[in-house]
């Protein structure tokens, strides 16, 4: 049996309410990429770091820059009440992003990044949900819930082969008191 020459990295999940500092523990995590879901997250992770880096594009990830600042690929489309264009587009992203790192792996690790920080897995969920119901408020029905398992864990799933690509997984979603 061969052994791979790369060790798996760890994947850890941090929960809470809001406001209770879980971007904040992910700033403290070597090397970050934040995957951001969500615009709130950003101004954490602005008084943490001196310099934040912003990505256009994700041949940006390549380009080289110092560890210890954060680099963030933004993938936040608009308000909750997501048309199903803009969720599918969110989606699309997040799918382009977690390939491109898992295809990038090595690259991106000899420069420095080793977590990569998905924030939030709830901004994720919740704009599933709102494709999903509707204005009036009426029930979401058994049929729209397993879809929206389904469009949930498929994020996840694929953030996991992130792992086995050798790169730390710190996943951040919130609780509701």
């Amino acid at each position: 049996m061969k052994r791979s020459r790369e060790k798996p990295g760890f994947s850890v999940g941090i929960c809470g309410p809001t406001g209770s500092g879980k971007t904040a523990i992910g700033c403290t995590a070597p090397g970050q990429l934040w995957i951001q879901t969500e615009s709130n997250g950003l101004g954490t992770i602005h008084e943490w770091a001196e310099e934040v880096g912003e990505v256009e594009n994700l041949a940006d990830l390549l380009v080289e820059t110092p560890s210890e600042i954060p680099v963030v690929i933004p993938i936040f489309p608009g308000k909750h009440k997501q048309e199903s264009r803009d969720l599918q587009s969110m989606l699309k992203s997040l799918d382009e992003a977690v390939l491109f790192i898992r295809n990038n792996a090595a690259e991106i690790k000899r420069m420095g990044r080793k977590t990569v920080i998905l924030d939030s897995l709830t901004d994720v969920n919740q704009r599933v949900i709102d494709l999903e119901g509707n204005d009036a408020g009426d029930q979401i029905p058994m049929a729209s819930w397993q879809r929206i398992k389904v469009r949930t864990l498929r994020v996840v799933e694929a953030l996991r082969s992130v792992v086995s690509s050798g790169l730390d997984l710190i996943i951040i979603f919130g609780l509701q008191e």
